[in-house]
């Protein structure tokens, strides 16, 4: 059953609902959701943006393992993520220093491939942004 047409003004909020015939106002009809959208970006850039994020992390290792602060905040974020093993996580809590559980952290970061160096890059972008600023700005201009 479709809606009467709109006549006049005061009639322009009303629109009908697509299966049950009732109308509701715009304010009620949620808007398009442009996931598929986002999605088939995402999917576009995802192995160069993989790649390139290893790369960072391959590049800048011995300078991530020296000042690094939030590990066990990234360890957080890998362990949510399932890209890193319960027993992992209890290896890097337990070392002592900052750096120990970093060089910890690399062991599973180096074996684990690409999409946890990826997953590494993305905690440490969120855990540690100035350090990443600070060693983008190191790298020499292609």
């Amino acid at each position: 059953m479709m809606g009467k047409p709109i006549t006049d003004v005061e009639d322009e909020k009303c629109i009908p609902e697509h299966n049950s015939g009732k109308e509701t106002t715009s304010e009620q009809v949620p808007l398009r959701n442009n996931r598929n959208d986002e999605k088939k970006k995402k999917r576009k850039n995802s192995v160069k943006d993989v790649l390139t994020d290893a790369a960072f992390v391959d590049k800048h290792m011995s300078a991530l393992i020296k000042r690094v602060t939030m590990v066990m905040a990234i360890a957080d974020d890998l362990l949510g993520k399932k890209m890193i093993q319960d027993e992992m996580y209890s290896n890097i809590d337990a070392a002592k220093t900052n750096e120990k559980k970093m060089r910890k952290l690399f062991q599973a970061v180096r074996t684990g491939g690409l999409l946890i160096k990826s997953a590494f890059y993305t905690a440490l972008q969120t855990n540690e942004p100035s350090l990443v600023k600070d060693l983008v700005a190191t790298e020499p201009f292609p």
